[in-house]
């Protein structure tokens, strides 16, 4: 089922590890620039990936490459711009880990030139997974499904579901990874 050698797992490990870190970063600042002091309160304004990571998470995003961050809890009531706000939240947040890997591709030129041939290949393969991984991060975090980033929308929307919400994260984390676990590798067949 899945053709993944160790150097591939490393690479992705390393990869979602600077993502994590830079979406939950984004997430917070973004949210404290809309007018919620919550997320920065909570010690969750920080690149650090430790801060932000959720284990199921990282799992998955490890072998599917569709990770998510630990939930940031946001109240979208003190947002500046209502549900555009969480919108903006939302999409903002995803948007700076590709732009961050995005930039990387700058570096790729003085890599090559500037180190031995197998350095430079696997920094190379470094940088590639990282774009690579960012893609497939995003993408998956714009489903409206607690634990992923787009579930605040959905809370956003109807804030009856928050209540319920602590008693199935658990359990939709779980779901998520199992189902992104076994779907993700096909999904490419499926889209050509």
């Amino acid at each position: 089922m899945f053709d993944l050698s160790l150097t591939q797992l490393l690479f992705r490990l390393v990869a979602l590890v600077l993502i994590v870190g830079v979406h939950g970063y984004a997430m917070a600042a973004i949210a404290q620039a809309l007018g919620d002091p919550g997320p920065r309160q909570d010690g969750r304004l920080t690149l650090n990936p430790f801060v932000h990571l959720d284990v199921l998470g990282l799992v998955s995003g490890v072998l599917a490459r569709c990770g998510w961050i630990t939930w940031m809890p946001v109240e979208y009531r003190r947002l500046r711009l209502g549900l555009a706000g969480v919108l903006v939240l939302v999409v903002g947040s995803l948007v700076v880990p590709l732009l961050a890997a995005g930039m990387l591709q700058f570096a790729r030129g003085p890599i090559i030139a500037w180190f031995p041939p197998g350095t430079a290949l696997q920094a190379n393969n470094a940088i590639g997974y990282v774009l690579d991984v960012s893609v497939w991060y995003a993408v998956a975090n714009l489903l409206p499904v607690p634990p992923l980033s787009g579930g605040h929308v959905l809370l956003a929307l109807v804030p009856a579901l928050e209540p319920r919400l602590r008693t199935l994260l658990p359990w939709s984390r779980i779901g998520l990874a199992v189902a992104f676990v076994l779907g993700a590798p096909y999904l490419p067949r499926l889209l050509a």
